[in-house]
């Protein structure tokens, strides 16, 4: 029944902590980062996982897949990269597998869906992000007119502009030495 499906947690996600955070205080890593998702079910076993990785500013590194287990216990059909780690009899009770996650981009979701073999469904997702960009810093000036004598020095005040392009900006991050 759908009460005793509810009674166990099905999907747990595993990775490790992550080193920054983003302007909205979310997880952010400065690569790849491997996720480990270890999916239960101790009561009726699993039917099958459908997952995904899915980010909005680099959606080329979206990836997904499903696995199928079949009634004798084995995959049936879909990712064959899952591990088999518990099984009872011809239940599959627990199967595991890491995803490398690649994105670069913030608002990453790792999304796992299990479907029960009494057809009752789990869903988990996770979120976080991923900066692999250098940041672009240009300088410009207003005064580009060097002194006519000495073209190394400028006779009159000049001002610089420094621009930063970055994703993840916080100004309290850049230090300028003048």
């Amino acid at each position: 029944t759908p009460g005793k499906h509810e009674e166990e947690s099905h999907i747990a996600f595993d990775k490790a902590d992550a080193p920054y955070t983003d302007n909205n205080g979310g997880e952010l890593y400065s690569g790849t980062v491997p996720v480990t998702i270890t999916v239960t079910d101790t009561y009726s076993g699993i039917r099958d996982i459908q997952w995904s990785v899915i980010a909005p500013y680099d959606t080329a590194n979206n990836q997904s897949g499903t696995v199928t287990i079949g009634n004798d216990g084995k995959v049936a059909s879909g990712d064959t990269d899952w591990k088999l780690s518990k099984t009872e009899n011809n239940l599959v009770t627990e199967m595991v597998k890491t995803i490398q996650v690649r994105n670069d981009s913030n608002n990453i979701v790792v999304l796992v869906k299990m479907t029960d073999r009494s057809g009752n469904t789990s869903e988990k997702k996770i979120e976080f992000g991923i900066d692999t960009t250098a940041p672009q810093i240009q300088v410009t000036y207003d005064n580009n007119n060097p002194d006519p004598e000495n073209t190394d020095y400028y006779k009159e005040d000049r001002v610089a502009t420094v621009v930063i392009t970055e994703r993840n900006f916080r100004a309290a991050d850049v230090v300028m030495k003048i």
